[in-house]
């Protein structure tokens, strides 16, 4: 996640990308925001010039921007996809195969690329675009995964998570803030058989 990109943050994800590279430690980048200025989308463009990545995970905006196809984002929420949605599949795997990473695209759909093959797979639902740090979470859980299984596997298992429990807790939670509480609960309950 790129978070708040300053200047001395920057060096450290550098030099944090090249010690994981040559220890062959997963890396997942979340480029957040990276459609909401010129500055991220630089910062993001850099980091995948200058390092490896077992995935990168982003919402639709942010896809599109690392891409070059700018204005689609504002600020860090997922934009609909309107016009670019029939284009999503064969930008995912190109930009996997540019930079030999599995791409993910997150929204209403997922559309995630090893370079190969394109898959796809339903996002949950609706209200997980307005609450803050959906995205963040699920390059948690894709990561988590990571240190158990391959990079398709990992995001396969992350977003079909993320699609079951936004469901389980949307059933009983419909507002902005219990949905997020609510979420949280169900993830935990469902991990709790494995600590």
């Amino acid at each position: 996640n790129i978070g708040t990109p300053e200047s001395d943050r920057i060096k450290c994800m550098l030099k944090a990308l090249t010690f994981a590279n040559n220890k062959g430690i997963p890396v997942v980048l979340d480029p957040v925001g990276c459609g909401a200025s010129d500055m991220r989308r630089k910062l993001v463009l850099e980091l995948l010039s200058n390092g490896s990545f077992s995935i990168v995970k982003g919402n639709h905006g942010e896809i599109l921007s690392i891409y070059g196809l700018s204005g689609i984002a504002k600020g860090v929420d997922s934009p609909s996809l309107g016009s670019f949605e029939s284009d999503i599949r064969s930008l995912v795997k190109e930009l996997a195969i540019k930079y030999n990473s599995l791409f993910v695209s997150t929204g209403e759909v997922n559309f995630f690329s090893d370079g190969e093959e394109v898959f796809e797979i339903a996002g949950g639902v609706g209200i997980m675009s307005k609450v803050t740090g959906m995205g963040c979470a699920l390059g948690s859980v894709m990561a988590t995964f990571l240190t158990v299984a391959d990079p398709l596997t990992s995001v396969f298992c992350a977003l079909e998570l993320f699609s079951e429990i936004s469901k389980r807790a949307y059933s009983k939670y419909r507002g902005v803030g219990s949905f997020k509480i609510g979420f949280l609960d169900e993830l935990y309950i469902l991990g709790e058989g494995y600590e």
